[in-house]
Order: structure tokens, then C-alpha cells, then sequence
């Protein structure tokens, strides 16, 4: 049965209050936890450690070899390709966080990109913007809370999703849900399809990365380490300082 469009519009309006319901909770649970003392084991320490080993265990069952079969049987070419067009989806994400920071050239430039690649690279499928001189960008809203001001929170590895924080929830949130071009498809199905496929495609492009953090002596600070550089990196637009005053970007808190 075809639903009507009164009731996928209030499956979606479920759906929005109930994402926007998580998010408020989040912003307050960032605000209870953001004198956490520097260098505290943190109070999601037991449960970050069980939903690693969670993950681990899905991801050596399923992803791992899913994303092996994958780099194997699907052409070079044809993986540029879908990365390339999951990379243009996520251009007007970008987009938009880089004008939130008042970051207005680097905003103005992913505008290009995805104006260009969406057209003459055939819905992103080929990447012209940056031989054109559009270079690739990277903003989200968990840094563009970061660069507001508010607190990174304590670190928290969720079930599937992996590394993150408290702020890194309202990020997913904004991004993944008012901001990426898939959530507003009609097609549940063809959503799914394309949040599966975007899922293989990161992991093969991660396969590296995870067997250098499965090697080390303890994989779950491997993990954390490497994601707290990588935002520290990022926050600074690929120029971090030398040295930092604390574990996190600016505005962050402690806590493992």
C-alpha cells in the first residue's frame, strides 16, 4: 500500500521531534558535564570500553569482510566513483558549517564544487572541481559548536557509530538528518541502500587505518588518540599549533 502523503509527512515529523527531543538532551548533558576535570578517566569509561569490543566483534564479523570483498570485486574506477559522489552529497553539509564558523570563502568555494560536480561531473559521479582549483573542504556542526564555544564533553564510543562525544551527538544529529541531501529522498528503501553502500565505501577506504589500530597494543586508546588528533586537526582547518593547551580542541573537556 502506497502511504498517503499526510501520513509520510507525519512519520517524518516523529522522526524530526524525535531527533530534535535527542539533541536537546544532549546540549544539557553537555552543560552538566563540562567541569569535568582534565585527565579523569570520565563517566562513560566502562561502557566506551564494552561498546569498542562491540564494535570490533561487528566489525571482524561483518564490515571487514564485506569491506575486503569489496575493494577485490568492484572495479578502482568505479569506487572512485562512489566516493566521489558520497563526497559531493556532503558538500552542502559543509557547506553550511563553513558559513555557521564565518568561514565565507571556504564556504563560497564547496559551493563551487558541488555546483560543478553535481553538473558537468554528472551528479558527482566525476570530480572536475579540483583540477579547476576548487579545493575539497571539511566542516561539520560538532566543530562548528566547537568553534562556538561549547564543550567538547567526555569521549564516548557509541554502539556502530564508534568514537565520538557529547557535542559529536548533536553534530551527527544537525548534520546527518537536516543536512544530508539523502534524508530528504522519498524512497526508505533507497535511503537505506545508499546509507549501506556509503557505509562499505568509508570502511574500504579505512582498511589501513583499522589494521594499524587492531595492532596496537591496546586498539581502544589507539582508537581514541586518533580521533582526538584528528579533530584537533580538523578544528584548525589542517594547521594546528604546535603544542595545545589541553587534550581536546579549544572549548573541549576531559574525560575518557
Amino acid at each position: 500500500m502506497i502511504p498517503s502523503p499526510e501520513s509520510t509527512g507525519t512519520r517524518r515529523n516523529f522522526r524530526s521531534a524525535g531527533k530534535t527531543g535527542a539533541l536537546l538532551l544532549t546540549v544539557l548533558l553537555l552543560s552538566a558535564c563540562a567541569t569535568l576535570p582534565q585527565g579523569s578517566p570520565g563517566p562513560f569509561h566502562d561502557i566506551n570500553r564494552a561498546n569498542f569490543a562491540l564494535n570490533e566483534a561487528i566489525d571482524h564479523t561483518l564490515l571487514k569482510p564485506v569491506a575486503h570483498f569489496y575493494v577485490a570485486e568492484i572495479p578502482h574506477p568505479v569506487r572512485i566513483g562512489v566516493n566521489n559522489v558520497f563526497d559531493n552529497l556532503g558538500s552542502p553539509v559543509i557547506v553550511v558549517n563553513e558559513f555557521l564558523e564565518g568561514r565565507i570563502g571556504p564556504g563560497l568555494d564547496e559551493s563551487g564544487r558541488f555546483l560543478v560536480n553535481t553538473t558537468f561531473g554528472v551528479l558527482g559521479l566525476f570530480d572536475v572541481a579540483t583540477p579547476m582549483g576548487l579545493s575539497a573542504h571539511h566542516a561539520s556542526f560538532d566543530l562548528t559548536l566547537a568553534h562556538w564555544g561549547v564543550p567538547r564533553g567526555p569521549y564516548l564510543v557509541l554502539p556502530l557509530f564508534g568514537p565520538g562525544s557529547l557535542r559529536s551527538l548533536a553534530g551527527i544529529t544537525v548534520d546527518s538528518y537536516y543536512g544530508s541531501p539523502v534524508e530528504y529522498l522519498h524512497s526508505t528503501a533507497l535511503r537505506n541502500e545508499l546509507t549501506v553502500l556509503q557505509l562499505i565505501n568509508v570502511r574500504a577506504h579505512l582498511i589501513g587505518t583499522f589494521h594499524l589500530i587492531y595492532s596496537a597494543p591496546d586498539p581502544y586508546l589507539m582508537m581514541k588518540d586518533g580521533y582526538l588528533a584528528h579533530q584537533r586537526f580538523e578544528f584548525y582547518h589542517g594547521n594546528p599549533p604546535i603544542q595545545y593547551p589541553s587534550l581536546g580542541p579549544p572549548g573541549g573537556s576531559g574525560g575518557s
